[in-house]
């Protein structure tokens, strides 16, 4: 048999014809049209995120799974050969290649303020690869802002209605009359009070769950 008939594989294919000698794929299978076929190129896939919104005490853990044994890398950028490096290692799959998540805890003092690439690169038979996802660092907790509602130290009736506003997109904790915050949207309306003094509190929070620090407050009395 001539070397031209090579089958190394015994895929059905000749070695000088095969876009993977070294491993069996008779449908020769090239997505990337690369000239190496799908069979003999490293697949890297992020496959869990704990959390996209980090705030300063946060920790995101992000695992990911290869086709075959690789060389991996984990950075915070989109270039493999500039990015910051947090997590390196060896990539080994199960048994008969059954895909492993490995994990990688992504600390918040690994991010710059912002929206940030963070990149899984893998290396395996000369094959370079990688995954990416985004993750956001927010620090900054929003401005609460009342936007609407009984004045300052005003009068009105037992029914009152706050629309609620955040120098962010925002969900909201309200008090009434110094009671525990509790999740509320705006409009947010109380009916049924008693004559007096009444006192509201709202605090925003964002995607990060940063909370405002100092919430908005109204103090107003309802008449007799």
């Amino acid at each position: 048999m001539g070397t031209g008939c090579l089958d190394g594989d015994g895929d059905g294919v000749a070695n000088t014809d095969d876009n993977c000698p070294s491993e069996p794929n008779s449908s020769q299978v090239d997505r990337d049209q690369n000239d190496v076929g799908d069979s003999c190129e490293l697949s890297i896939r992020i496959n869990y995120v704990g959390d996209y919104f980090l705030n300063s005490r946060d920790v995101s853990r992000i695992g990911w799974v290869a086709n075959e044994r690789a060389t991996f890398t984990v950075v915070v950028g989109s270039d493999c050969s500039s990015g910051a490096v947090v997590d390196s290692g060896l990539y080994n799959p199960g048994p008969g290649g059954a895909e492993v998540t490995a994990f990688v805890n992504l600390q918040a003092d690994d991010l710059a303020e912002g929206w940030n690439s963070v990149t899984v690169c893998g290396t395996a038979r000369s094959h370079q690869t990688s995954d990416s996802v985004e993750i956001l660092k927010d620090t900054q907790a929003p401005d609460t802002i009342i936007a609407s509602g009984p004045l300052q130290g005003s009068v009105s009736a037992s029914e009152v209605t706050f629309v609620l506003d955040s120098s962010e997109p925002a969900g909201f904790e309200c008090s009434l009359d110094g009671g525990s915050f509790k999740e509320c949207e705006s409009p947010q309306g109380y009916k049924g009070l008693s004559p007096g003094l009444h006192s509201f509190r709202v605090r925003a929070w964002d995607a990060a769950s940063n909370f405002d620090a100092t919430p908005a407050t109204r103090s107003w009395t309802v008449s007799p």
